[in-house]
């Protein structure tokens, strides 16, 4: 069983990262469930990741990561139980990639069990790093 709770907003907020962790709480208590896993973004510095890791290791589940883009395209898969292979496009902007550069605009070919990255936009540099992603005027200035 995979439960996926709400989107709540921007975990850097600590008042958001707060609320996060409690309805992690009430939805254990309110579905009687105790989780077996834990699969976060593999953005290391993410809130979500750190507090997932920390999670995992408090309780003694197995605790793993996956690539951004590769999760938006298996998500669509549950949704619709298709177990693959697909030819997926995510274009929601960056994420972190499984070499630790920042990709975006990835097609993907993915199954149940392994994703392969095919082709994607080109790289460009990040003036600021994180900072150009909420700030794309950035990049346009540098000539990205």
């Amino acid at each position: 069983l995979v439960f996926m709770g709400p989107h709540m907003g921007d975990l850097e907020n600590a008042a958001v990262y707060e609320m996060y962790k409690q309805t992690e709480a009430h939805f254990e208590d309110l579905f009687s469930i105790a989780p077996q896993l834990v699969v976060s973004d593999s953005h290391p510095n993410y809130f979500s990741s750190r507090f997932g890791k920390e999670f995992a290791k408090s309780h003694n589940i197995p605790f793993m990561t996956v690539q951004h883009h590769e999760a938006h395209i298996a998500a669509v898969m549950a949704e619709h139980n298709i177990l693959g292979p697909v030819l997926g496009i995510a274009l929601d902007g960056t994420g972190y990639g499984i070499d630790g550069t920042v990709w975006g605009g990835e097609i993907m070919q993915v199954s149940a069990t392994e994703a392969t990255r095919l082709a994607h936009l080109k790289e460009t540099p990040l003036p600021g790093g994180e900072m150009s992603v909420r700030e794309p005027w950035r990049e346009v200035l540098c000539g990205g």
